[in-house]
């Protein structure tokens, strides 16, 4: 069943990559005309539309992905700190079946709860 799926998520990668290269492709026979981009007084230099394309592709790409790892950063640092609490809070087998005791909680050390004099 998983080498099924496998097969058949590598044939729809390959049909959706051969269908971008298709368009790259068209879009680059298509725009052969050189124009300049104009931003905040700042003029470019004569490129095709395509490389123009390309490159606004490109920098949509690349923010996608740092958006998206950022995300799973951050994701991935909250489940490693509910893991640790977990851990922290979940008695031992042991301690479930009754066969340790539970050990306790270190005492706090009283002097630092003391005003400075």
């Amino acid at each position: 069943m998983r080498k099924a799926y496998r097969m058949v998520r590598n044939v729809a990668l390959a049909i959706v990559l051969l269908a971008v290269v298709t368009v790259a492709v068209i879009l680059g026979i298509d725009n052969q005309a050189p124009m300049t981009v104009r931003f905040l007084n700042q003029v470019s230099p004569e490129w095709p539309a395509f490389w123009w394309l390309c490159a606004a592709f490109g920098c949509g790409l690349l923010l996608g992905v740092l958006l998206c790892a950022a995300s799973l950063v951050r994701s991935r640092l909250s489940q490693r700190m509910l893991r640790r609490s977990l851990r922290q809070r979940e008695p031992s087998a042991g301690e479930r079946e009754g066969l340790a005791p539970r050990m306790k909680e270190p005492e706090i050390d009283r002097l630092s709860d003391l005003p400075p004099e």
